[in-house]
């Protein structure tokens, strides 16, 4: 198997763990110095380092939903990076709305571990950091 192959098998394992609630599975995804900066547009200050950091990040975040789900639509290998495109499939804790948004992630992997996190707006951009096409 190809590390891209085993790359893609990581964060295929990641959306299923993540979907089925299984965040305890989703660490161990992780290698133990995951970065994964905040985004532009989001209030948090971030960028949250290690597993004990980003899981608490990521249980403080789940909370607000009764659902929130990762839809893939596309993904594509570049060696150590992985880009996602999809969308968040969510409905929120206190407000019961729905909603999806979309969402683009490079994700580099280390060792078979996600090390880090980069979010983008723009699935072109996202392709090009990655140098994907």
């Amino acid at each position: 198997m190809s590390i891209e192959q085993r790359n893609l098998q990581v964060v295929a394992q990641l959306g299923e763990r993540w979907n089925s609630g299984d965040h305890e599975g989703v660490l161990e995804l992780y290698h133990d110095e995951i970065v994964m900066p905040a985004s532009p547009e989001w209030l948090d200050a971030g960028p949250w380092v290690g597993k004990h950091q980003v899981a608490q990040n990521q249980a403080d975040w789940a909370s607000a939903w009764d659902t929130i789900e990762m839809a893939a639509e596309r993904v594509e290998a570049a060696g150590n990076r992985i880009v996602l495109i999809g969308s968040w499939l969510s409905r929120g804790a206190a407000s019961g709305a729905g909603s999806t948004t979309p969402i683009v992630i490079v994700f580099t992997l280390e060792e078979g571990l996600i090390k880090g996190f980069d979010w983008s707006w723009e699935a072109d951009d996202a392709l090009r950091l990655a140098g994907v096409g």
